[in-house]
């Protein structure tokens, strides 16, 4: 009898035993959550009406449900497993500005760089190092190419008014009047050939471009790819430190921002500024030389002021841009915030008041927008007036001209022609400008990663 009843006691506090453990074991997890996500919740921004008091009210539940169970377990262990709490918060992971685990996005801290950082300058010069590099001879010979192909494509474009001069001088006989006896046999002849080679003209010249484009594709890929493999390598050679003290998501967004700004720089480098200011060279130097100084100092002064107001102007509306950005996310986080904790809402009926707020995001937006498109069609009419006045001034230069003998009508058309189309790419300046000051930006963190030296 004793021994079966020694061996009923050992059952009994072994039984005992394991369900004291898992009265442990499931008070340490849930204690633990909770408190966790407590003082996660206490960094974060209060709320007037609903955050603290569903924080209170989950506290003071969960605290009373410790003080049971730790009263009927053991309190010395219990207490010691309870006061396992994080005590400080992660630097990786700062405070959210919403009272929901896992909502909106985290604020990311600044990648820890030293050094000063890189100029514009030094970002254009590396980037050179890449497009024409010395071992590549290939890479060498497709630049050269695309910049044939250039210059072959704004000479057939310019060559484009030229061609209706002399398609209207010819058509047209000394006195300016159209001979109509000859208009039969002269349409049938030299005419046709010119107007044949306007369109063969314009089509060789949208070739010559899209061929260009071709080409210079492979030098741009070549050169990102090449710079993004160095900058990787670079990154396994820093010392521990650094990667210790790292941002991954920050640092791998950082590679794939600067990839794309230097992709973007590139392309507005090689078929924007580089093609417009070779084309305004081009203009200018043949106004000058075959309508006099007038019409030269003209096209300068107009591109000159088109491009300082586009600038300033773009320049002054960004910061609307930027205010739009930000109330667009303002807006957007209300609302996932709102309807993720949906239960809470409507525990406290306060579907009204998410509204409001998600309401007063939209007309923050809603401001910011209205000024952004008001200031675009600022920027458009006044590029426009720019271009109207100096197109205006230049035609009534050519047609005195004109009336002195020293010019032709077809030289008024040709004229009009070369500023029509000098005009064409002047409209992209500001978008260019604007997205290659933002693509530098995000060029800028990754050429700075790359000019940081190991401390090892």
């Amino acid at each position: 009898q004793r021994m079966f009843s020694s061996k009923g006691t050992m059952a009994a506090v072994l039984f005992l035993s394991k369900v004291n453990f898992k009265i442990l074991q499931n008070c340490y997890k849930k204690s633990f959550a909770f408190q966790k996500f407590s003082h996660l919740s206490s960094h974060r921004n209060n709320f007037k009406l609903t955050t603290p008091l569903v924080y209170q009210i989950q506290k003071s539940s969960t605290s009373q449900e410790k003080q049971e169970k730790t009263t009927s377990a053991n309190a010395s262990v219990l207490s010691l497993v309870l006061n396992k709490k994080p005590s400080s918060l992660p630097k990786s992971q700062p405070a959210r500005g919403c009272f929901h685990p896992g909502a909106s996005v985290l604020s990311r801290e600044a990648i820890p760089l030293k050094g000063e950082p890189v100029t514009g300058i030094q970002m254009i010069g590396a980037m050179l190092q890449y497009i024409w590099p010395k071992d590549n001879k290939q890479i060498r010979d497709r630049v050269k190419l695309a910049v044939s192909l250039l210059i072959g494509a704004k000479v057939l474009n310019v060559s484009v008014p030229f061609i209706f001069k002399y398609s209207v001088d010819y058509l047209n006989i000394s006195s300016g009047v159209l001979n109509m006896d000859t208009a039969p046999n002269t349409v049938a002849t030299v005419a046709t050939s010119l107007l044949l080679g306007y369109g063969i003209a314009r089509a060789g010249a949208a070739g010559f471009n899209e061929l260009r484009n071709a080409v210079f594709a492979r030098v741009a890929q070549h050169s990102i790819r090449k710079i993004a493999k160095n900058v990787f390598l670079h990154l396994h050679n820093l010392d521990l430190s650094f990667h210790l003290s790292r941002q991954t998501g920050a640092l791998s967004k950082t590679i794939d921002r600067g990839s794309r700004g230097i992709n973007f720089v590139l392309t507005a480098m090689v078929f924007n500024v580089v093609p417009t200011a070779f084309e305004l060279a081009l203009v200018s130097t043949i106004l000058g030389l075959k309508c006099g100084a007038a019409f030269a100092g003209i096209s300068l002064g107009c591109v000159g002021v088109y491009a300082l107001y586009t600038l300033t102007v773009t320049q002054w509306r960004t910061k609307f841009r930027i205010y739009m950005n930000k109330a667009e996310n303002e807006a957007g986080n209300k609302a996932i915030d709102s309807l993720i904790n949906y239960e809470t809402v409507k525990y406290f009926n306060n579907e009204r008041y998410e509204a409001d707020k998600y309401d007063e995001a939209l007309k923050k937006y809603q401001d910011a927008s209205l000024k952004t498109s008001s200031s675009l069609a600022l920027l458009n009419f006044g590029q426009n007036a720019i271009f109207s006045a100096a197109l205006s001034g230049i035609m009534i230069l050519a047609a005195n001209e004109i009336m002195k003998g020293n010019l032709t009508v077809g030289d008024l058309v040709m004229v009009n022609g070369l500023l029509f189309q000098l005009s064409i790419p002047l409209g992209f300046l500001g978008s260019v400008y604007r997205e290659v000051r933002q693509a530098l930006i995000d060029m800028q963190t990754m050429f700075t990663l790359m000019s940081m030296d190991s401390e090892i």
